[in-house]
This record gives C-alpha cells, sequence and structure tokens, in this order.
C-alpha cells in the first residue's frame, strides 16, 4: 500500500467513525429536520430560499 492509499483509507475511516457519532448523538438527541441542516449550514436562508 502506497501512502496515497494509506491516506485515503485513514480518511474513509475518519467520516465513518464521524458519521456513527452524528448518529448515535441523534439516537440519542432527536433528529433535526432537514430545513434546520440546511439552514444551519449556510445552504438555505431564514426565507426558504437556496442560496
Amino acid at each position: 500500500m502506497d501512502m496515497k492509499e494509506y491516506d485515503r483509507m485513514k480518511a474513509t475511516l475518519t467520516l465513518f467513525s464521524k458519521l456513527e457519532e452524528g448518529e448515535q448523538s441523534a439516537r440519542e438527541r432527536g433528529w433535526i429536520p432537514a430545513d434546520d441542516l440546511e439552514r444551519e449550514l449556510g445552504l438555505i436562508s431564514n426565507t426558504g430560499v437556496n442560496l
């Protein structure tokens, strides 16, 4: 395995770990609506218009 493959595998494992943390948090504290998430990420404005 070369360094590029190693870095990619490490990034993939980190991503899956973070996704699992998020899912666990959602199960414990509840899910939020998709619109609220998009608004929090700045993908839509408070008026619902896509940015």
